[in-house]
């Protein structure tokens, strides 16, 4: 939790200091656009890497990877000594697609949109750099896709030990844990790697309420953001879906002291974060940068290629458009 910043002309001003004073700021903030904050968010998630303990064993590995090199060197061995189909396996379409990549581009220093969210700057060298890498991996035949295998979830493929790790939030522990309990014990979560060279890094996303400057009913939603911000929300954190926003939350929770396998998540608001919320042309974005992202994935073009056609169409035709 860091100290938050105060400011006013938006909803934060409409809320008491002591009720805001223990958010996890670093999370919210990454909801500001150009110094407003555009939602009060009530839960957030970040992005792990689910694995199989027991495979990751099989190929010689007590502990996971850390770093990219690290990361490649263990999907390779998977690779030759289990019967896995694949190492890894992401989403092959979507919004999902590539998880993994996010992470990779906070740890390397990149971003999707400048600061104050007026220029797109997809085809950074840092975000390159980072897709080349799952390029790399998947030309390798170590990461697949939900399509390939044939199988609709993550946790299934798990499971049934089509792969060795998934990647997504805490949904896919807490799913594996209800719908697989025994195959449960075997299971591990990890941060993405990290750049040989750098630190870690994540995406951030969140659930959470906002309402129009030009609502005659400003009071009647802080009211629903203070409701949705009290204990009536606990119960839906104890799942471990997402994580809470307030640290009050979190001392009231007992799944990160009883399941080593949420800390992961907890953990990454420290890292560098990043985010896929840029204001209102946020869907437009997704529009232009997915379908690139999807055809890395498919081997239909090369990563540089894919960020300088989305940086260039985001940049002339949804900001100047």
């Amino acid at each position: 939790m860091n100290e938050r910043r105060p400011r006013d002309g938006d909803l934060e001003a409409e809320l008491d200091d002591d009720f805001l004073d223990d958010f996890y700021w670093n999370v919210i903030d990454r909801y500001r656009v150009r110094d407003e904050l555009g939602m009060i968010s009530y839960a957030y998630a970040t992005i792990g890497v689910t694995y199989n303990e027991a495979l990751l064993a099989e190929a010689g590995y007590d502990t996971f990877p850390e770093t990219w090199s690290e990361f490649r060197d263990d999907l390779e061995g998977i690779q030759a000594e289990t019967d896995v189909d694949y190492p890894l396996v992401e989403e092959g379409s979507g919004t999902t697609a590539a998880w993994i990549w996010y992470p990779w581009v906070a740890a390397n220093g990149g971003d999707i949109m400048n600061e104050d969210r007026t220029e797109c700057i997809a085809a950074s060298e840092e975000n390159v750099e980072a897709l080349e890498f799952f390029q790399e991996l998947r030309e390798a035949e170590l990461v697949g896709t939900l399509e390939e295998v044939g199988a609709e979830t993550k946790w299934s493929i798990l499971n049934q030990e089509q792969a060795a790790m998934v990647t997504g939030g805490g949904w896919v522990p807490g799913t594996t844990k209800d719908q697989y309990p025994d195959f449960y014990e075997q299971v591990g979560v990890a941060r993405p790697p990290r750049p040989d060279d750098g630190e870690y890094g994540n995406l951030v996303f969140g659930a959470g309420y906002a309402v129009s400057a030009n609502s005659d009913h400003v009071d009647l939603s802080v009211d629903l953001v203070q409701y949705m911000l009290g204990d009536g929300l606990l119960p839906y954190l104890e799942a471990g879906v997402a994580q809470p926003i307030r640290q009050y939350h979190t001392d009231q929770l007992d799944l990160y002291d009883e399941d080593e396998r949420f800390q992961p998540f907890l953990d990454a608001n420290d890292d560098r974060l990043i985010d896929w919320q840029w204001g209102p042309h946020s869907q437009e974005i997704f529009n232009e940068l997915y379908p690139q992202i999807e055809g890395v994935i498919h081997g239909e073009v090369d990563a540089r290629e894919a960020l300088e056609t989305a940086q260039q169409r985001v940049n002339d035709n949804v900001l100047d458009g």
